[in-house]
């Protein structure tokens, strides 16, 4: 009797090892199957390159010293000169791959003076002081496009500061016409605190210098 039960004892233990086993079996024993992250997905990603800057852009900045107190009634948008762009040719072809480039003209000053008088602002005038900065302000955009750095003009010649800058546009017009349709620098050009104004270019970098 004592035989039978450990016969029937060592088969049961036998039988609950093979399940065991069985139970721990890899469902999937195929090691050509195991997960391998797909090279497709890695190339993917490997080729992710961030968006470049789109141009034509324009940048706009007024100085804390420079009050904004422009007494507008109405949306000077209404009141707007717009330059003729048909008949400019101040783009330069001077290379099988040409730059683009924006020639300064009286234009652009007239269209500005010519917008703000129709708003009831007053012209303005262009002076040593703001050309000064203009040329410098052009130099320090070529190499870094921000408005960083007009704070020390204008603790230079304690006064207040505007400027506009667009880059990407051959023309004054076009140029002029993106700052005005831009309600930030819409409210620069038509700041009333400005006396002065001076413009400075090259290649298809333009800046804008308003002072008080």
């Amino acid at each position: 009797m004592q035989k039978l039960i450990l016969i029937i004892l060592g088969v049961t233990l036998v039988a609950a090892w093979a399940t065991v086993k069985i139970v721990n079996i890899p469902q999937d024993s195929n090691p050509q199957e195991s997960t391998i992250p797909s090279p497709t997905t890695s190339r993917a990603a490997a080729n992710l390159e961030l968006e470049p800057i789109s141009y034509p852009q324009v940048l706009s900045v007024e100085d804390d010293l420079a009050p904004s107190n422009n007494p507008m009634s109405e949306d000077p948008l209404d009141k707007t000169t717009t330059l003729d762009e048909t008949n400019d040719n101040s783009v330069v072809l001077n290379s099988p791959t040409p730059l683009p480039t924006i020639t300064i003209t009286g234009s652009l000053e007239d269209a500005i003076n010519n917008t703000r008088n129709n708003t009831g602002l007053n012209s303005l005038s262009t002076n040593d002081v703001a050309c000064d900065i203009a040329t410098q302000r052009l130099a320090q955009a070529k190499a870094n496009l921000s408005h960083q750095g007009l704070s020390w003009f204008m603790q230079k010649y304690n006064i207040g500061i505007g400027e506009t800058i667009s880059q990407g546009y051959t023309t004054e017009a076009s140029a002029f016409n993106a700052w005005m349709n831009s309600p930030v620098h819409r409210t620069t050009i038509l700041n009333a605190a400005w006396k002065h104004l001076c413009l400075s270019g090259s290649g298809d970098l333009l800046i804008a210098i308003f002072t008080t």
